[in-house]
């Protein structure tokens, strides 16, 4: 057998061309809930996942709407928290929640055979969750536990109070930045009621059906929709506007004197999703640090040795956008790291991506756009996030055609637009090891 030059790299394929059709959308005959359905998959397989109007940005307290949707899985006024679980086990099934800035979703995972025995337990912990009070009590110590550990973490400290500063006094996100054990280990009962009461309607939910999905699930889905999950004259929860942020700008240290290490979180204001640039920043910003071999990484990590990890992303949200940076390194290295931050800024700035480069980030964008038509429930994943995030049914298709059509230029048009505004730093550290100088503070 001819043995293989290891020295000349096999050859590469870009991707086929993607593209995401629009999932049904209607309207359910017996509840009359929003639905989308999303059909794939070879096995008799389902998810069948809830979206509740309330989460991050509309609860009254930090981390009640997460209390809230741990809580309904507790237990219902019929049965008990250890009967659902063991139910769900025995049909091989099982349940998970998550919490976005405007929704709180609650996800059943089940087989289609099984359907007419799940899909009941999911919309009974909806509609008649029973919220037991030391049930709440026990979760909620376990939450404020959890929380006085992930205090002592710099790098959690720094992360926290960025958001507190970028957001401004008073702006949702702050507020729920400002969580803290004492805080949740103190939160009434009462108030977990009083949000799962203004939530958790009929009106205020969608649905999203994936997987193997025949008329008849989509029937028991809405039976069971209407059987326990009572119609009121409310309306769905208006949606605030969140657009506005904070003034704070310059470095800002939090002195965590156990800190072994520092860690820098940078935030450098941007643009919502629904905005035309959106889609051509998310990609220079995986040229900066999105992935492995990104700009930070190789010089930061790899030439410098500073830090063992350096990240950048977008976070997009639907009236606002930042760029965030995130790394930890030793003390005496902060300044020096700042330094190769604002350096790669100002290259993105002013030089041209080089063809090869370009290539490899619009390989690995399309290989994670790759990844959302994996599974019939990575579509569906996507198709919520159109409602939270305020972005259109042909946003995917929009991406791949804009990752494909990207030239270095444009990219250095962006990064002129948006890279140049002054950053935010919050660099939480053992104060008394830090020695930054003028220029940076």
């Amino acid at each position: 057998m001819k043995p293989h030059d290891r020295s000349v790299p096999p050859p590469t394929h870009g991707l086929s061309r993607l593209r995401l059709d629009v999932a049904d959308e209607f309207v359910l005959p017996r509840s009359g809930m929003l639905a989308n359905v999303v059909r794939g998959g070879s096995e008799d397989l389902h998810c069948v996942s809830m979206y509740v109007r309330g989460g991050t940005i509309m609860q009254p307290a930090p981390q009640v709407a997460r209390l809230t949707s741990a809580l309904t899985r507790r237990g219902t006024s019929r049965v008990t928290a250890t009967q659902i679980a063991e139910l769900l086990d025995y049909h091989g099934s099982w349940m998970s929640t998550s919490v976005t800035d405007f929704y709180t979703a609650h996800h059943l995972y089940s087989l289609g055979s099984h359907a007419q025995v799940t899909v009941p337990v999911l919309m009974s912990t909806l509609g008649d969750a029973a919220l037991d009070e030391a049930e709440f009590e026990q979760h909620r110590t376990q939450v404020a536990m959890n929380l006085a550990v992930a205090a002592r973490r710099a790098r959690w400290l720094a992360s926290r109070r960025m958001q507190q500063l970028y957001w401004g006094d008073g702006h949702p996100l702050a507020l729920a930045a400002s969580v803290s054990p004492d805080g949740v280990a103190t939160l009434p009962h009462a108030t977990i009621c009083d949000y799962y009461r203004q939530c958790y309607r009929r009106a205020n939910m969608r649905v999203v059906i994936a997987g193997t999905v025949s008329d008849r699930l989509i029937d028991i889905v809405d039976r069971a929709i209407t059987e326990h999950i009572a119609v009121d004259a409310q309306p769905a929860l208006s949606r605030p506007d969140t657009s506005r942020r904070g003034t704070a700008t310059g470095v800002h240290i939090i002195d965590v004197p156990h800190a072994e290490q520092a860690a820098i979180v940078i935030a450098i204001p941007a643009v919502p999703r629904s905005h035309p640039d959106y889609i051509k920043l998310r990609i220079l910003v995986m040229a900066l640090g999105g992935y492995f071999g990104s700009r930070l990484m190789s010089n930061i990590r790899e030439d410098k040795g500073y830090t063992y990890g350096i990240n950048a992303y977008l976070a997009g949200r639907a009236d606002d956008g930042h760029v965030a940076i995130e790394t930890e390194c030793n003390h005496d290295k902060v300044a020096e790291v700042l330094e190769a931050v604002n350096l790669e800024l100002r290259r993105l700035r002013e030089d041209l991506i080089d063809e090869r480069e370009l290539n490899v980030v619009k390989q690995h964008i399309m290989g994670e756009l790759a990844r959302t038509l994996d599974s019939p429930f990575a579509v569906a994943s996507h198709v919520a996030s159109r409602w939270q995030y305020g972005i259109d049914a042909h946003y995917f298709n929009r991406q791949v055609d804009e990752v494909q059509a990207i030239t270095a230029a444009t990219l250095r048009d962006v990064a002129e637009r948006y890279l140049s505004e002054a950053p935010l730093v919050v660099v939480a550290a053992n104060a008394a090891a830090l020695d930054l100088p003028a220029t940076i503070v």
